[in-house]
């Protein structure tokens, strides 16, 4: 070997010898770090053995948990018998879709009327009640809230006699003028009542005895010198009704106050005669017929109450009579029943000073026409719901009203205007949950709206010729808070598999104990389809089933 590779050689071997004392320098660093030597510095440590293994530095992270495995499901017998549930949601009756393409109930309501109610000393009354009892809005009430404010957000215009009614007090009939598409305001001022006196007249001027008298709820007679008196009423723009054998019924608008002379209240009387006419043709199912009288034309003298004559019950297919209609004027006699349509609908008369003789007869042939029916049922428990009241009304009862009756527009000089029945009717629930309603082959749409205390009411758009009305469940105020559920009873005890199919999608089929029924929950409320298989065989079906918060079936073997 030359001189100069054994150099080269050495310098080699040296580097190495190097490397190797380095890192054993550095391993015993390392590990007197963790011996006694640290122990004595003070730090808290604990001393370590060589044989144990190093510990760990915790860095304050939080280590990340171990996957979660699921267990697997138990495996279900697939020789127990088979129950197949089909659970399929049918219809929501409180869905807005079920009207698409109505017009909105109640669309001619286009008036509202507020104001304040007070007493003697002008305090607001915060428990007045003030109801229409005649016009397009009667049944509609409120109340009076603690400042005597009352509102009604909605009229139908025309005329219209309002009730205000006061614990403690007697009641005031007000008339009220409402305008199309405008609100109105009426302040009622309960002043302490006042007697009333005054008389009543022929149009000679000849003492009326006997005649009736009729000042809001208060009623009295007229003696042989036509005199009357009214104890306590109210002060204020009341109406008085008066009545006298042979002579044509008044309608007196009287200010009522305080000190006014008897002598200058008069109250005359024109004479009447009787209407003669005759009803035929048709079978009258579900009541008699109805004649209604009307002014021939606006404006009209408003001296006669049309109100208390816009329902007259007369027989069916039979000779009728009215009496206590005014001579010498032109009127209207329209017909109506609630399953039948009359032919004309109207008839204009003329009463003659000489006898009771008619421009034309006034007889009215009637054909029969499909009432609405239908059955209420208890979303709760699918029974029937006995009791509930129904009503059936035009969707726009101004308009056909104006259209069916002369002179019942909104303007200042309308008469109250009663609506026919054939406009607008109301029934009762039966034991069975039905009810029979006219307008059954109107033109246009209808609102049908079911109601019953403690339930949430029920409105439905009902198309013109539509009869028969399915699906009217009512639900209880507040149900749902969780969804509905369905439960389904077994009678035999034991063991099966349940294959459920809900609405389209199916689920997987699960085991069922023998004790537990089978519960479905979280369903929307609404009309179900629900059948039950056995072993192929169909055991249970019923298409509406009504699921409230809990519905129960039992499905016998």
């Amino acid at each position: 070997m030359k001189r100069g590779e054994r150099i080269l050689l050495g310098v080699v071997a040296a580097v190495v010898l190097l490397g190797i004392g380095g890192g054993g320098l550095l391993l015993l660093e390392s590990g007197g770090s963790h011996g006694p030597a640290t122990r004595e510095e003070g730090d808290g440590g604990s001393p370590t053995t060589s044989g144990e293994p190093r510990a760990e530095v915790d860095d304050g992270t939080v280590p990340a948990p171990p996957p979660r495995t699921e267990p697997p499901a138990p495996p279900v017998p697939s020789d127990l018998p088979l129950v197949e549930i089909l659970v399929h949601r049918r219809f929501d009756p409180y869905a807005a879709g079920n009207n698409r393409g109505a017009p909105e109930r109640g669309a001619g309501r286009s008036s509202a009327l507020d104001g304040l109610v007070t007493d003697a000393a002008g305090t607001a009354v915060a428990a007045a009640r003030l109801r229409f009892l005649h016009g397009l809005n009667a049944g509609e009430e409120t109340a009076a809230d603690g400042e005597g404010r009352y509102a009604f957000a909605r009229l139908y215009p025309g005329a219209s006699l309002l009730e205000i009614e006061v614990p403690g007090m007697e009641p005031v009939v007000r008339e009220v003028r409402l305008l199309p598409d405008r609100p109105e305001r009426a302040n009622f001022h309960l002043a302490p009542p006042v007697d009333v006196a005054g008389r009543v007249l022929d149009r000679r001027g000849k003492p009326v005895a006997g005649a009736e008298l009729r000042i809001d709820r208060r009623t009295t007679t007229s003696d042989e010198e036509g005199r009357f008196t009214f104890l306590a009423i109210t002060p204020g723009p009341g109406i008085a009704y008066v009545r006298a054998k042979g002579f044509a019924p008044l309608r007196a608008p009287l200010e009522v106050a305080a000190g006014i002379d008897p002598d200058r209240i008069r109250l005359v009387l024109e004479p009447a005669g009787t209407l003669l006419g005759e009803t035929r043709g048709s079978p009258f199912e579900g009541g008699a017929p109805y004649l209604a009288l009307v002014p021939d034309t606006p404006p009209i003298d408003r001296s006669f109450p049309f109100e208390e004559f816009g329902r007259i019950e007369v027989q069916g297919n039979a000779p009728f009579e009215i009496p206590g209609v005014p001579l010498r004027k032109l009127l209207r006699v329209r017909a109506f029943h609630p399953y039948s349509r009359a032919k004309p609908p109207m008839r204009t008369v003329f009463l003659r000073e000489d006898g009771e003789r008619n421009i034309v007869p006034a007889s009215f042939q009637f054909e029969p026409v499909r009432p609405v029916r239908g059955r209420v049922l208890d979303g709760e428990t699918g029974r029937a719901l006995a009791g509930a009241s129904v009503s059936l009304e035009v969707a726009d009862l101004f308009r056909e009203s104006v259209a069916a009756l002369p002179g019942a527009g909104g303007t200042l000089n309308a008469y109250v205007a009663t609506p026919p029945a054939d406009l607008k009717s109301t029934a009762k629930t039966d034991a069975e949950g039905r009810f029979l309603l006219g307008t059954g082959e109107g033109e246009g749409w209808r609102w049908l709206v079911v109601t019953a205390p403690g339930y949430r009411p029920l409105e439905r758009a009902i198309p013109g010729a539509k009869a028969e009305i399915g699906g009217l469940v009512l639900f209880k105020e507040g149900a749902f808070p969780e969804g509905g559920k369905l439960v389904v009873f077994f009678s035999a005890s034991h063991a099966r598999r349940i294959a459920l199919t809900l609405n389209a999608s199916a689920k997987p089929e699960a085991a069922l104990a023998a004790e537990d029924p089978f519960v479905l929950g979280g369903l929307e409320p609404g009309l179900y389809e629900v059948k039950v298989r056995l072993g192929g065989k169909t055991v249970f079906s019923q298409p509406d089933v009504p699921i409230g918060s809990t519905r129960e079936i039992r499905v016998p073997e």
